[in-house]
């Protein structure tokens, strides 16, 4: 939502795919583990019933705070638009004062959505630590883990599982199907949304 200003396209690209993939590998690193945790944590089906209940209750709720927020902080962080340089003779230049407009609402879009990355990435990395330092697995877990067989073999394994096996195709459709409609968007809304070309001329500036 915020890269880096002035930046070629090739460069923009680049930046995109990069933060793109380290995202979903920091996500598999911290919630694969942290879905796992549930199971682990008691052999109780209702206690296990009510975990996943309040974690998908505040799942939820970020859910929402992470929708609303850019909003809130767009209207807390925004400053008046200098546009003055769009009044000449005391007549209006009505193409550039809209063309300012919508730069500076770009600009407060940026800062909202930066300022949000910050605080829900840090609250997410310290929540994930104290859980780690906390939280720990059941006796029984910790001693049968000698008795793992290795990854490589876990890996192979999984090939011979017919379940898995089955799903594994869909889940990879629907994933690829998500990607394109997440890359479409920035091209719908330059030439569905805004046909005449004032997010390319923003974008551009």
């Amino acid at each position: 939502f915020s890269p880096p200003k002035n930046i070629a396209s090739w460069h923009l690209a680049m930046w995109f795919g990069a933060f793109y993939i380290a995202f979903y590998i920091a996500n598999t690193i911290t919630n694969i583990p942290y879905d796992a945790l549930g199971p682990e944590m008691s052999g109780d089906s209702s206690e296990r019933e009510k975990m996943f209940a309040i974690q998908r209750l505040f799942l939820n709720v970020g859910l929402l705070v992470a929708a609303v927020g850019p909003v809130g902080l767009k209207s807390v962080l925004s400053e008046d638009c200098d546009c003055s340089y769009c009044y000449k003779n005391g007549i209006v230049d009505e193409d550039c004062r809209n063309g300012c407009v919508s730069h500076c609402d770009l600009e407060d879009s940026r800062q909202a959505y930066q300022l949000l990355a910050i605080i829900l990435g840090s609250y997410y990395v310290l929540s994930i630590l104290i859980l780690s330092l906390t939280v720990t697995e059941r006796a029984e877990s910790r001693r049968n883990q000698n008795e793992r067989p290795p990854f490589a073999a876990n890996m192979i394994s999984m090939t011979f599982n017919r379940p898995f096996m089955t799903l594994i195709t869909p889940w990879i459709v629907d994933q690829v199907y998500q990607a394109i409609i997440t890359a479409m968007i920035p091209f719908y809304i330059i030439y569905i949304i805004d046909p005449k070309g004032d997010c390319i001329d923003n974008s551009i500036d």
